[in-house]
């Protein structure tokens, strides 16, 4: 059968509900009326809506749901002559979920006549719907806060004039259902605001004494004079008389006073304390607070160094300094008019984790600046260990050679050949060495690129042939440069040595070298698995290596130089495995 939708539209507004009707109707609504305004209980007030709805079009039952906007769904908030103890459908389902969706009313002669129906809560109750109205309950805003839906007319069917007059309930129910939501909301927002005003004033607190201490500690000099300023503002919130800053000194264990405010601050400093002795001792031992206003109950209390340092100490309150899980030290005060309490313990604590955090900062800084020197002394020695294995090869072979020659013009070449080793071994250091402490010193002098090119080219021969990688040289200019010919030599041959560690198979390096304008233009090519991503960037700083056992990283690095030292630069070009051309440019 065809569906049917049978509609009528709510009275406009402003036009009173109520006209036209008989006693008894008018009655109920305006019992509704008077409950909206005498109850503040939204359960009560919601009773009454929904008993007076069935009353006023004499139905069966009736249904008020509210939209649960978390879910999507409409939930049964009160229910009337329905076996079911709750009902929840989906916004969009049913003739109620239509209603809700759509802000409309609507009036059903018979609801298994209209698509809109669902019968499936039928089928849970055992129930059977006949006719039935629907009306929105809408907020000020016009968004729809649930629907009220009666069912089953007891004579006849629900017409125009049942739609209008649940519609005027549902209005009225919404305000009543929007007040009691507002309510809610406020007193929610009200008790957070209690709750989050209170937090507020004591986060303040503990924020202005951490700024505090946090501002004293950056604007100090030294971590010394840090902790001075700390110990002096800590002093002043808790108004105690004297105070110290105790850490562990890493070698013995023992405790050492770093600072101490008040009372005998000359008498201690220097003195070293056992962990576990005195209250301090104890405090840095177990890594828990001790807060004792009468001393001499307190176990952990030591009597003779107060003696010694001529003291009394009457109250204490004394906490653990820590680095991470590891207690590094002791913030202790002593002597408060009045006696410590807890508040003063937890702000105590407050600025020992501040104290913390500069001592594990200025540890973790000492380390790593040791381990860095350690380690850039190593890089150096290693670089220039390494750069010294060709000449001393040389050196080597023509030692042997020196030996048996008896030609003495032979023996006096090959003296020279050695000298020269010798004058490259001492050339070498020195650039490693200036180039450790920033120096620069180029000889630039005339010198004829072909000779040149046939001395690197032997060179490059010791170092690629063993690898075995092929060498091709090219020359497209073979005339007179201006240069610091041992410095240009050692670029040419820091490339070639990273080419041929990046080709452990094998491979080819070739060398090209042009003028173009005023330049002198070395182009240096490999065809080696081109520069990792990750160190592209980074390729020409000190100490960069990648992937290689016994990479210096100081090669690339010292090319660089050496380039901006002639006025000229370097760059390079690659591709994953394709391999990587390096141009070196210097003023001819």
């Amino acid at each position: 059968m065809a569906a049917t939708r049978d509609r009528v539209a709510a009275p406009p507004l402003g036009t009173p509900p109520w006209g036209g009707l008989d006693a008894s109707r008018a009655a109920a609504l305006v019992e509704i009326g008077l409950a909206l305004s005498s109850t503040l209980d939204p359960d009560a007030l919601l009773g009454v809506v929904v008993d007076r709805a069935a009353q006023i079009v004499a139905a069966d039952g009736a249904t008020l749901f509210l939209h649960d906007r978390a879910s999507g769904e409409l939930w049964s908030k009160v229910l009337r002559g329905a076996r079911l103890r709750e009902i929840r459908l989906p916004v969009g389902r049913g003739l109620a979920g239509w209603v809700a969706r759509s802000g409309k009313a609507v009036a059903v002669a018979d609801a298994y006549h209209d698509a809109r129906f669902d019968p499936a809560i039928d089928r849970r109750s055992g129930y059977r719907t006949r006719s039935v109205v629907c009306a929105p309950l809408a907020g000020r805003n016009g968004q729809v806060l649930g629907v009220l839906e009666v069912v089953h007319r007891k004579v006849g069917v629900f017409g125009p004039e049942e739609q209008r007059l649940v519609a005027a309930v549902a209005s009225q129910a919404a305000v009543a259902v929007e007040n009691a939501q507002l309510f809610s909301e406020a007193a929610e927002r009200n008790a957070a605001l209690d709750l989050a005003r209170a937090d507020l004033e004591h986060r303040l607190a503990e924020l202005d004494l951490l700024l505090g201490v946090e501002r004293r500690l950056s604007a100090a000099p030294d971590l010394r004079a840090g902790i001075d300023a700390v110990l002096e503002h800590a002093l002043q919130v808790v108004r105690a008389d004297a105070g110290a800053v105790l850490l562990v000194e890493e070698r013995s264990g023992q405790l050492y006073f770093r600072t101490a405010r008040g009372g005998r601050p000359d008498a201690v400093m220097g003195l070293r304390l056992p962990r576990g002795k005195g209250i301090a001792g104890v405090v840095a031992d177990r890594g828990r607070p001790i807060l004792a206003n009468d001393v001499a109950k307190e176990k952990a209390f030591d009597s003779r160094l107060a003696d010694r340092i001529g003291y009394e100490v009457r109250s204490a309150v004394c906490v653990p300094i820590r680095d991470g899980d590891e207690t590094v030290g002791a913030l202790e005060l002593l002597n408060k008019r009045g006696g410590f309490t807890e508040e003063d313990q937890a702000i105590l604590a407050a600025v020992a984790a501040q104290i913390g955090v500069r001592v594990a900062s200025e540890r973790v800084r000492d380390e790593r600046a040791r381990e860095d020197r350690l380690a850039t002394i190593g890089q150096l020695l290693s670089g220039i260990m390494h750069d010294l294995r060709n000449p001393m090869t040389v050196i080597s072979g023509y030692m042997q050679l020196m030996i048996r020659e008896n030609d003495a013009a032979e023996r006096e070449r090959t003296c020279d050949l050695l000298l020269k080793q010798f004058d490259l071994v001492n050339a070498m250091t020195r650039e490693v060495l200036d180039f450790a402490r920033g120096k620069v010193q180029v000889f630039r002098r005339k010198v004829l690129v072909n000779l040149f090119m046939d001395d690197v080219a032997d060179a490059l021969r010791r170092e690629l042939e063993p690898a075995g990688v092929e060498l091709r040289v090219r020359l497209s200019y073979a005339s007179a440069a201006r240069f610091d010919e041992v410095k240009l030599r050692r670029a040419i041959v820091n490339v070639a040595r990273n080419a041929a560690q990046a080709m452990p198979k094998g491979g080819r390096f070739s060398v090209h070298v042009a003028k173009r304008g005023d330049d002198l233009v070395f182009r240096m090519s490999d065809t080696g698995p081109g520069i990792a991503e990750e160190i592209r960037e980074r390729l020409f700083q000190s100490f960069a290596t990648h992937g290689k056992e016994d990479g210096t990283g100081l090669g690339l690095a010292i090319v660089k130089r050496i380039a901006e030292e002639h006025g000229g630069s370097i760059a390079f070009r690659t591709r994953t495995g394709r391999g990587t051309t390096f141009t070196l440019t210097i003023p001819a």
